[in-house]
């Protein structure tokens, strides 16, 4: 309840009540061309990792399977709002192997997540709030090199195994939910410990290649998109055109990033599935900033921020409207 209050206290775009109820509609079919692409893509690059095996070929191999595997993110992301498919079972399909791919708790992940929407950019509040300002060097690097999301994920499923949850998971989750918490988290490190264990019996990095390393490898990929999303804007105003970066990209990005390009639609409106974000985009486009240009132009948004605050360390990044002047951040 307290969760909910917290939503409605956010501003929302003017959107009739009909348009939203049918941008909202959720479609198996949808989600299965759009996630079996997903999965048929990496399931080309993994066996075109085990055919160029032993050849200097499997190292760009490699990097581009890690980089598609990152997107696993995106794809547990959308599980978490249980937006992709209509059904309840193929969502949580989905969230269970994504999270086992990006080295998640499943259950836990999903509260997290909706926290971060209830809380956005609020220090202390939001577990996902991970470019505080003013910007660090130290924390843009830890994102940008992925060093961030593959330590901590893994450090987290550690100590979750153990039956440790940290301050904020414990305010996320409810307490009924801690066993399965718990119960995940062995079952999924026992998995990864039994790929070690195959990659010893065979003598081979095949199989570490295959299914752990990716997700370190590919953690870079994502953590410049993590940088975008939220990084150098306005902290704890409860308006998502002030913490939250859209940000135009090329299809092929947008396919593989679910839509989340559009990150202010998607926090405004987190019943709207990643299909159809573009076309909210287009009705609301008049009420919101000009999206940046892309990932480079989003990141040079966030380096430019970060050097005005070293004169001024309140200095925040602040959005331009369409036929309007600078608009400041509400306090």
């Amino acid at each position: 309840m307290g969760a909910e209050k917290d939503r409605q206290d956010w501003f929302k775009c003017e959107l009739d009540p009909a348009t939203l109820g049918a941008l909202s509609q959720r479609a198996n079919r949808r989600g299965m061309t759009r996630f079996g692409a997903f999965f048929a893509i990496l399931g080309a690059l993994g066996a075109a990792l085990v055919w160029t095996w032993g050849s200097a070929w499997a190292v760009p191999t490699l990097l581009a399977y890690s980089a598609v595997w990152s997107f696993a993110n995106a794809a547990g992301h959308e599980a978490c709002h249980g937006t992709p498919f209509r059904s309840l079972a193929l969502n949580r399909s989905l969230l269970y192997a994504a999270s086992w791919m990006m080295s998640w708790e499943p259950v836990s992940v999903k509260w997290i997540h909706a926290r971060h929407h209830s809380h956005t950019s609020e220090l202390g509040e939001d577990a996902e709030y991970l470019l505080p300002n003013p910007i660090k060097w130290r924390d843009l690097l830890s994102l940008a090199s992925g060093w961030n999301q593959a330590w901590g994920y893994n450090k987290e499923l550690i100590l979750l195994a153990l039956g440790k949850m940290g301050p904020l998971m414990r305010k996320a989750a409810p307490p009924p939910d801690a066993p399965k918490v718990f119960r995940n988290a062995r079952v999924f490190l026992a998995s990864y410990a039994a790929i070690v264990g195959a990659s010893i019996w065979t003598m081979s990095w095949l199989p570490v290649c295959l299914l752990l390393l990716p997700r370190m490898i590919g953690e870079p990929a994502h953590g410049v998109l993590r940088i975008t999303q939220h990084g150098a804007l306005a902290t704890g105003v409860k308006d998502h055109r002030f913490t939250t970066r859209t940000m135009r990209v090329n299809p092929v990005l947008g396919f593989f990033y679910c839509n989340m390009n559009y990150h202010i639609e998607h926090h405004m409106f987190p019943s709207v599935p990643f299909h159809a974000l573009g076309q909210l985009h287009e009705r609301v486009k008049a009420q919101m900033p000009v999206p940046s240009r892309g990932v480079f132009g989003a990141l040079g948004e966030v380096l430019a921020t970060k050097r005005r605050q070293q004169a001024d360390p309140t200095h925040v990044f602040q959005p331009l409207f369409p036929g309007a002047a600078l608009r400041v951040a509400p306090s």
